[in-house]
């Protein structure tokens, strides 16, 4: 028997990856946790993008939704305002980390690292973590705004 995940708000996303970082980071002081923090940042923006680009759709701003990942966010930065960049940047950022292989240094201990294996290596910390979470609320708030307006 195959169980569906409930389908659920890029918000409820956002909340579950707040518990992974404040929460069981706490406990299990392991790059895997922060990984799961940072995909589950990745899918509330995927499910920001695909809303507010259905929206778009409906007020005839765009013909389709378009299917691959990397044509919606070329399509949302035609769509936005220069502030909405950043929100895009930190997606780029977070897509480019889940994509890379990493190194774990000091698991289990307070100094904590994740480090990509990539040319310009990328050193994120539960720290940093945290303050990408508060940046990715945002965006989902940023990217919410105009479904609200018509409500």
């Amino acid at each position: 028997m195959l169980i569906e995940e409930e389908i659920i708000s890029p918000v409820e996303e956002l909340k579950r990856a707040d518990h992974l970082l404040h929460v069981s980071l706490k406990y299990t002081r392991t790059c895997e946790v922060m990984i799961n923090a940072m995909n589950r940042m990745m899918s509330a923006y995927i499910m920001a993008f695909e809303n507010y680009l259905e929206h778009a759709r409906r007020e005839k701003k765009i013909d389709e939704v378009p299917l691959s990942p990397i044509e919606r966010v070329k399509l949302i930065k035609e769509l936005i305002d220069k502030p909405g960049l950043k929100y895009i940047r930190q997606y780029n950022w977070l897509r480019n980390i889940l994509k890379s292989e990493y190194e774990a240094v000091s698991e289990f201990r307070k100094g904590l690292t994740l480090i990509t294996k990539t040319k310009n290596p990328i050193y994120v910390t539960p720290h940093l973590l945290i303050e990408q979470l508060k940046i990715a609320e945002e965006g989902v708030h940023f990217f919410k705004a105009p479904l609200s307006e018509q409500q």
